[in-house]
This record gives C-alpha cells, sequence and structure tokens, in this order.
C-alpha cells in the first residue's frame, strides 16, 4: 500500500437522511488527509427545493453529524452473508464538513449483534522492527515480523507488512505521510465466538500501547470480524492517527516487538481498571501533544503537567501517600521528585548536557540554590507559565532543548514505571547513542 493512499471501502446506493426518498450513488472512502476521517461521496438527482435549502440560514449552528444507511442487500467483504443490522454513532463534536453530497461521518458500525471468532485490523504509521517470529511472505521470503500477545483468554498478533521496510518508513517520514505497517488479530484461546463488546476495551487498550509505542496518535483502523473464514462484522471508524514523524521513543528498532509484547501485556492490564484507563488516556495526550509541539517552552510545560498529572494519581489516589491539601501546596519538583526516586530514575544533570548545565549555573547565581535537571525544567517551565518581571525569559534555544529531552525522557519512563513495564529501553539521555544500545529499565 502507497502513501496517503485512500482506501476504498464501498461503491454503493446510500442515504445519509433515513427519511429522503432517492439514494446517492457513490463511494465511501477511507481519506487520511487533509485530515483522517470517514467520507461519504455521491450524487442524486436534485430536489426542485434545492437552491433554498442551500441558501437558507436560518438554522441551528451546529449541525448533526449524518446517519449513513446502506441498501438492504449490501454485502461485506468476502460477499459475507451478514445480518443486515446497522447503526451509525453521532457524537457531540462540529463538523466543519457539512455538505449536502459529501459527508465526513464518525463511526459506522455493521452487524453490531453479529458473533464472530477472530477480528482483523490495519494498523498506520507503526514502527520498524528486526525482531519478532518468523512470518512467510509470498514466495520463499521469511522475516522477523511478528508479535503475540497473551492476555487472559484472548490472543493478539500483530504483524509486520511485507512492503514496511527500512525504506518504507522512511518514505513515510520525509512525507510526514500515512501508511499501513502492520496487520492485527484478536482472537479468543478457545475459538469462542464474541461480539463486538466483548473486544472493544481490547481494542481501546492496544490504541494507547500503539501511541506509547510510537510516541504519536495510533490507532487500529477498518476492524473486519470473521466467523467460518467469512467476514461477519465490520466498523468503519474516523480513527486519531498522527501523520508520520521521527519522533523519539523508549523503542528500538532492533528489539521493537520484544518491546511492544511486554508494553502491550502491561497496558492491557492496566485498562482492565477504568480509573487508570482514564488516566493514561490523559497523561498520553499531555506527551504525545508535547512530542509533537515545535515549541520546546509549551513541550516542556506539557511535559511537566503530564507528570503532574501521574504523580497526583500515583501519590494521592493509588498509594494514598499525601493528602489532595499537601499535594496542592507542594512544588512540583518535590511531587515529580518522589515519583522519579521510587522508579531509580537519576535525575542529575548529564555531563554532556553542558546548556542544561548551564541552566543550573545561571538559577543558582540568582537565587544560590543548586540545582538537579528536574529543578531546571520545573524551575523554567514555572517561569513560563507564571512570568512576572522579576523574572528573566531568554533562555537559549539549546537550553530549552535540552530541558525538553530531559522532561520527555522523565514523563515517558515514569509512564513506562507506573505501567509497570519490565523490559529493556533506549534512554535518550545516554551519549553516544546507536541503534541496538538497550539496558533494563531501572526499577526492574
Amino acid at each position: 500500500m502507497g502513501i496517503d493512499e485512500q482506501i476504498v471501502l464501498a461503491k454503493t446506493t446510500f442515504k445519509l437522511d433515513p427519511a429522503a426518498e432517492n439514494p446517492f450513488t457513490g463511494t465511501i472512502h477511507f481519506n487520511w488527509k487533509p485530515y483522517v476521517q470517514l467520507h461519504a461521496s455521491g450524487g442524486k438527482e436534485p430536489p426542485p427545493n434545492l437552491l433554498d435549502e442551500f441558501l437558507d440560514d436560518s438554522g441551528p449552528i451546529w449541525k448533526p453529524l449524518p446517519h449513513l444507511e446502506l441498501p438492504k442487500d449490501f454485502d461485506l467483504p468476502s460477499s459475507a452473508a451478514a445480518s443486515r443490522e446497522y447503526k451509525a454513532y453521532e457524537e457531540d463534536t462540529p463538523n466543519d464538513d457539512y455538505q449536502i453530497l459529501e459527508q465526513s461521518l464518525q463511526r459506522f458500525e455493521l452487524a453490531p449483534s453479529r458473533t464472530m471468532t477472530a477480528v482483523h485490523f490495519l494498523l498506520p504509521n507503526g514502527w520498524r522492527s528486526n525482531d519478532g517470529l518468523l512470518v512467510r511472505y509470498g514466495g520463499n521470503r521469511i522475516a522477523r515480523a511478528r508479535t503475540e500477545i497473551s492476555f487472559g483468554d484472548w490472543r493478539i498478533r500483530l504483524d509486520k507488512l511485507a512492503h514496511a521496510d527500512r525504506d518504507y518508513h522512511k518514505s513515510l517520514i520525509n512525507a510526514r505521510g500515512y501508511g499501513i505497517t502492520h496487520i492485527g488479530r484478536i482472537s479468543r484461546f478457545d475459538n469462542k465466538e464474541f461480539r463486538s463488546e466483548d473486544f472493544r476495551t481490547i481494542l481501546k487498550s492496544l490504541n494507547f500501547a500503539f501511541s506509547l509505542m510510537t510516541g504519536r496518535h495510533t490507532s487500529a483502523l477498518l476492524p473486519i470480524g470473521s466467523s467460518a473464514r467469512k467476514a461477519v462484522w465490520t466498523q468503519w471508524d474516523s480513527a486519531r492517527v498522527d501523520p508520520a514523524e521521527p519522533i523519539e521513543s523508549f523503542r528500538d528498532s532492533h528489539i521493537a516487538n520484544t518491546q511492544f509484547t511486554e508494553l502491550g501485556r502491561k497496558v492491557l492490564a492496566t485498562c482492565t481498571n477504568e480509573l487508570k484507563a482514564d488516566v493514561l488516556r490523559l497523561v498520553l495526550k499531555y506527551l504525545i501533544q508535547a512530542n509533537r509541539s515545535p515549541d520546546p517552552e509549551l513541550a516542556v510545560g506539557g511535559y511537566v503537567t503530564g507528570l503532574l498529572l501521574l504523580a497526583h494519581n500515583i501519590l494521592v489516589v493509588e498509594n494514598r501517600e499525601v493528602s489532595g491539601n499537601y499535594f496542592r501546596n507542594t512544588s512540583a519538583d518535590i511531587l515529580i521528585g518522589r515519583i522519579l526516586n521510587a522508579a531509580k530514575i537519576d535525575m542529575s544533570i548529564p555531563g554532556h548536557f553542558e546548556f542544561l548545565q548551564d541552566v543550573s549555573d545561571s538559577l543558582k547565581s540568582r537565587d544560590g540554590v543548586t540545582r538537579d535537571a528536574l529543578g531546571c525544567i520545573t524551575k523554567i517551565r514555572n517561569e513560563v507559565m507564571h512570568p512576572t518581571s522579576q523574572r528573566i525569559l531568554s533562555w537559549s534555544a539549546k537550553q530549552w532543548i535540552e530541558c525538553r529531552i530531559v522532561a520527555h525522557y522523565f514523563l515517558e519512563t515514569c509512564i513506562l514505571y507506573w505501567l509497570d513495564y519490565k523490559g529493556q529501553y533506549s534512554s535518550r539521555m545516554a551519549s553516544p547513542r546507536w541503534a541496538g544500545d538497550t539496558h533494563p529499565v531501572p526499577w526492574g
């Protein structure tokens, strides 16, 4: 599959208003740009009052998302004899693309009550890897490309596609594009049938793991459920997927599939608790938005806020080590430092971070306080978030960049610590740093 290649899901007749008499004739497809969306495009004989309706601006500002209705004889891929049930979900979000003949849809599920024995899905903008179980592609080509995760009664399998080699990933990143890199499968060990609601938590948890692994939002796309090797269910979804970007993370291409096996299990276990799943969702937002921010000042602020969110959850909610009042009245470096100390994460300034050392020296010349790496990033973050005429806001770009690297490292490793990840990781604090240079996590 090429980069940014549109995925055509169906060529059919369809309605966007169940009360409409005549259906549209056109295509339903999955677009990557200008943003990831499910799109229905078609045409029909216009009604006499079409122009009056188009010019009428007396309706509400917020428009409802369209309801997609397919013909009763619509078949799933593989000509499955699927149930003719369908339903569409409407979300309370604005939709600027509300037009007459082209509509952006949020989610459409076909045959929601059908049972299945396996679900296959596509993963866009995944990671490059050189390890894993053996997979045979066409002909005699064999590669280490498979990851398998066992979780309770569930078996998850993820295979790297044959075209997703090093050059393909480079092209994706250079184009800041989108492309399918993996195909996944979810099933039960006992081969019992299940319904879509039975594995929604599994799929949601995997999306968290995919995003943490890549350092940007990515999600399982276009799942198809099957039974007796025939497709019986599908869901078309406008999932959250960020363009491919060169974002650093704890992963290493030499052992990436091994890392994901451990990470996937830990995320799945964490998300069995509803509160923890929500904390992970929120802290990943801070991590990813900071990762993708072109501004290092805003990125440092995002990382530190994510660290405070995680510290509150661990210290106040889970372990009950401190009270909410203590947390509100204690400085960020002390609160975050408790988590970093528990995880045995070194907070000293690395010797090769000369510009971060300059920050520490400059701050000491002001107030006489010697600060480690954590003290530096929380202090200059506070200067940006709470500026005063007495504070100097003239840190150099290189100083901010080194602060950003450290803040990113602290938040990512704290998330791994909280998840109880016990695998290897690649530390961006190391110097020199090269592919294959991985270490056990400090808390292991």
